[in-house]
């Protein structure tokens, strides 16, 4: 199979294959529509900006070609696959050798894991299997429509401010499972959503990313706060400049009591999904030799591990 970089001459192909495109990543999907034909002319035009888009073709007698991109935002430890298609093509044979081309290029860009959402019943799992990538997380995504707004004010709710930054950590610590928590795309660098204080401290935090097509919310909230189902409800029906734009409600599934909060908001819920990861470094053991003075003038020697040592595949 030909792999190469996406340029302007794909772009016919690209756009047949507008009705077969596999999206990955749900947040940006959903708030920002599908970008994949401008992600792809970014690509190929300013290759710094981290848009990865790849070309991967097979010859005769079959001549299927399949096209994949990879956004990586600089500085962040992790990429995520934004776009596969034409889905009808993705298979066990095709899939691994263009994920193996895109993840060594995210690679060179000191990326260390590769993150990516697919549908539960989504056949190309088996596919990103062989690719690498294993399950970290369920979620479900539920959707609040134009109706499901209120011109009240947010109540107890208010703007994250870098003052919260700690007890966001502390409240995401205690929430999430410390295995999600090694691939959790969650940003602390700044924070971009709201927190609700009852008695001085943080009892709950919702994560929010604005785009022309909607907002994204993905709350974490402690359940044993006291009236926390009424609270989301309220912040929920008031975001702030919401504009008549749909709200989408990312539920991980550590803490899948919140569906209920969306039920009795006559929410929508949509597929539910797993988020994948393949990682592109892995701890090694290393043994080295140190020679230290011993007792009565002898010399001892040890053998350790130093097991901080990685290597990027």
């Amino acid at each position: 199979m030909d792999i190469r970089p996406f340029d302007w001459r794909d772009l016919p192909k690209l756009h047949t294959y507008r009705d077969e495109t596999l999206y990955l990543n749900k947040a940006l999907l959903l708030t920002r529509g599908p970008l994949q034909t401008l992600g792809a002319v970014l690509a190929s035009v300013v290759p710094s900006m981290g848009i990865i888009t790849s070309v991967a073709e097979s010859g005769p007698p079959a001549d299927q070609s399949i096209i994949g991109q990879v956004i990586h935002h600089a500085g962040d430890p992790y990429a995520y696959v934004s776009f596969l298609a034409p889905e009808s093509h993705l298979s066990v044979e095709t899939l691994p050798p263009l994920m193996n081309h895109l993840v060594a290029q995210a690679g060179g860009r000191g990326v260390l894991r590769i993150l990516a959402e697919l549908d539960e019943s989504s056949h190309v799992l088996e596919a990103f299997r062989y690719s690498g990538f294993a399950i970290y997380m369920r979620q479900r995504v539920w959707l609040l429509s134009e109706k499901n707004q209120s011109t009240s004010q947010m109540g107890n709710w208010r703007s994250a401010t870098e003052r919260d930054l700690l007890a966001i950590r502390l409240l995401y610590g205690n929430l999430v499972p410390g295995l999600v928590q090694q691939v959790d795309p969650v940003s602390f660098d700044r924070p971009r959503g709201l927190v609700y204080y009852r008695e001085g401290e943080l009892q709950a935090y919702v994560e929010l990313r604005y785009g022309i097509r909607g907002i994204w919310a993905r709350p974490f909230v402690h359940p044993d706060v006291e009236s926390a189902t009424q609270e989301l409800v309220d912040l929920l029906l008031t975001l702030p400049s919401r504009h008549a734009r749909p709200v989408y409600v990312c539920i991980s599934a550590y803490q899948s009591w919140m569906e209920n909060v969306l039920e009795l908001l006559n929410a929508l819920p949509l597929e539910r999904q797993i988020l994948l990861v393949k990682h592109l470094a892995v701890k090694r053991s290393v043994e080295q030799t140190l020679a230290v003075p011993g007792l009565e003038g002898q010399t001892e020697t040890f053998a350790f591990s130093d097991l901080e040592k990685t290597n990027v595949l």
